[in-house]
């Protein structure tokens, strides 16, 4: 896949469905969804190749999913104002 763009969607809580995705070729975008509290979904993701930002989403309190994540070119992690941890 190339880039990934989740932007805007207000009634978004969750990224189930995206499970067995294990990799972007590009970016991934995940912003202005103001209902996601988790990055749940994302399990599988091993690696991103250029930037994954995570920017702007009101409700998400942590990064977990990204247990799995093992590389990534670039990462901005801005204005997440929920967000109490790094971990995951």
């Amino acid at each position: 896949v190339g880039d990934i763009s989740i932007e805007s969607n207000n009634a978004l809580t969750s990224l189930q469905g995206l499970d067995q995705m294990k990799s972007v070729g590009d970016s991934l975008f995940i912003e202005s969804n103001n209902a996601l509290t988790s990055l749940q979904g994302l399990d599988q993701l091993k690696s991103v190749g250029e930037v994954l930002y995570i920017e702007s989403n009101n409700a998400l309190t942590s990064l977990q999913g990204l247990d799995q994540l093992n590389y990534v070119g670039d990462i901005s992690i801005e204005s997440n104002n929920a967000l109490t941890s790094l971990q995951g």
